[in-house]
């Protein structure tokens, strides 16, 4: 009988490519993860693991070893689920991650929407979670997770894009600010930004919709002020619609201000100024839930 220990520790560190990652995950230090790696290759006589720059990488011996530990714990976790919660079908739960970057109210509207859509025999326990992109990549990556919803594109060979959604953007203000500054439906985005040239708020720089933004002032050789900036959407959509200033949003953000005809946006059409992409990031080979389904078509309507 083979060291279960030693086979774990080899199926993580192979599924998050690194000793570094996997001894963080493990709570464990590197040189013992790495000593129960090499106890086990000394055991079963076969290299795992090759180096290639900071990465490794499974030899054609160390995916045939992998592929045999990841049904083991597959179904590991399948019994795990069952002695907590008495289900047979791992279905049963969805565990998405939200990216950091996704307005939360947009995103709640979403998720009760595809919840609204379906029986209570189609349902599924939903557990909704938001931290850095990375850690929840991971998460996906080890099966802690089932969907990830992002605006961060993913290149990772575990990993495939179930949907893209395009989301345009625009310029967006309160209609008493715009109506003050002397917006019109014909007004330019140079006419707009020139009279707001103190008047703009913007996401953080860490967010994805803020890099978009800068690219886009750079082609169009506007220098801006910020007055207010915020790695919270939400709160961005708030001080626009109290009037303290202009932003660049996401069409679907504001949605029920537009039909209120509360904010104005600019230019006022469907199109907007340019694309920003929201991306449904699934394991690969994974069977597609009637609720993800569901959730990704209310997504692309929105």
């Amino acid at each position: 009988m083979y060291n279960y220990n030693h086979l774990y520790y080899f199926y993580i560190a192979a599924k998050l490519e690194g000793i570094t990652k996997a001894a963080e995950h493990l709570n464990t230090s590197q040189p013992s993860l790495s000593f129960q790696i090499k106890t086990l290759e000394e055991q079963i006589k076969k290299q795992l693991f090759v180096k290639k720059g900071r990465r490794l990488t499974l030899t054609e011996d160390g995916q045939v070893v992998y592929n045999y530990c990841k049904r083991m714990f597959e179904v590991s976790d399948e019994l795990q689920e069952f002695i907590k919660t008495g289900s047979r079908q791992r279905n049963a739960y969805l565990k998405i991650g939200i990216s950091p970057d996704i307005e939360r109210p947009f995103i709640a509207d979403v998720i009760s929407t595809t919840v609204k859509s379906l029986s209570a025999m189609e349902m599924p326990v939903i557990s909704m979670i938001s931290e850095n992109n990375a850690d929840m990549a991971s998460a996906l990556r080890l099966q802690k997770m089932d969907v990830l919803i992002t605006h961060t594109p993913t290149y990772d060979e575990d990993f495939e894009v179930m949907a893209t959604i395009n989301m345009p953007v625009g310029i967006v203000a309160s209609a008493k600010l715009a109506d003050s500054l002397g917006f019109s439906e014909s007004s330019t985005v140079s006419d707009i930004l020139k009279k707001s040239q103190k008047k703009l708020i913007l996401p953080s720089a860490k967010l994805k919709l803020r890099q978009e933004i800068d690219l886009f002032l750079q082609k169009k050789k506007q220098s801006m002020h910020m007055i207010f900036e915020s790695d919270m959407l939400a709160s961005l959509s708030r001080v626009v619609f109290d009037g303290v200033g202009i932003a660049f949003l996401p069409i679907p953000y504001i949605k029920k201000e537009l039909k209120r005809n509360t904010i104005r946006l600019y230019p006022n059409t469907k199109v907007g100024l340019w694309q920003h992409k929201l991306t449904v990031i699934v394991r690969k080979n994974q069977k597609y839930p009637l609720f993800l389904e569901r959730l990704v078509q209310i997504l692309k309507d929105s």
